[in-house]
């Protein structure tokens, strides 16, 4: 008769703890899928700012052209405007008569994240414009702000415009050359006067911006009412005045 021997009985099974290369490990793959996850986000959000920026665009074209059609071709006059920001009393009616409802220039209304004349990334021009309304007697009296760089029919002498050229601005009628360029665009701004791309070092002048504070890139509106997106390496200095530089410049395909 065989022997069959008799089993041991296992022994107990013990909890064991991560080792501190596992536990690193495991570490390193969480903090990667959080930066995916928080990437991906920042994409959303970006791609939502830049469709809504660009919606407020096509409004101005749809606007303009049915402006320029009752009006023998013209934009609305803008030689009493100033810069590239800065427009006169018939761009403010046009804005009130075209555009779609947006309140008045100044006060709380303009700070409203869907208020048509800003990008909704612009924090500059909403704040400056609440607290300024172009006072009579002040050195913009009786101009307005908007938070886009408005070109047609301005006044070339109010600014340095010969970086982009002169017909950017002087162009009066919707067919005037040169038929290419933009008319419309998102900040991207800029102080050469040590303050760079942030008022106090905390601020930006521009739309769109990265961490630096510039812009990375902006949305532009053409005589055809098209909006297209530019990154901002195709951006190049469009005028200046003073220390303030405004770049608006890019290839005219």
């Amino acid at each position: 008769m065989l022997h069959t021997p008799a089993r041991r009985p296992h022994a107990p099974t013990l909890d064991r703890a991560f080792t501190l290369i596992e536990l690193l490990v495991v570490i390193a793959v969480i903090s990667i899928l959080m930066a995916m996850v928080f990437t991906a986000l920042q994409t959303a959000l970006d791609q939502g700012e830049r469709a809504s920026c660009s919606s407020n665009l096509r409004q101005w074209g749809i606007g303009l052209r049915q402006y320029a059609v009752a009006n023998k071709q013209f934009y609305p006059y803008d030689l009493d405007g100033r810069h590239v920001s800065w427009v006169g009393k018939t761009v403010k009616k046009f804005c009130a008569d075209y555009l779609l409802p947006m309140g008045e220039f100044g006060g709380s209304e303009r700070m409203a994240g869907d208020h048509i004349i800003h990008c909704p990334t612009q924090e500059w021009h909403r704040i400056y414009g609440s607290d300024y309304t172009g006072a009579p007697g002040t050195a913009f009296g009786g101009t307005y702000l908007v938070g886009y760089f408005y070109l047609p029919h301005r006044n070339p002498a109010s600014c340095n415009y010969t970086f982009a050229g002169n017909a950017w601005v002087a162009k009066r009628r919707i067919t005037s050359g040169p038929v290419k360029a933009p008319i419309m665009m998102d900040m991207k701004q800029y102080a050469a006067n040590g303050q760079g791309w942030f008022l106090d070092g905390s601020l930006p002048w521009s739309s769109h911006v990265d961490e630096t504070g510039e812009p990375k890139g902006g949305n532009f509106l053409f005589a055809d009412g098209r909006v297209q997106w530019y990154d901002t390496s195709k951006i190049a200095l469009g005028a200046t005045v003073g220390s303030w530089e405004f770049h608006y410049k890019i290839p005219l395909d």
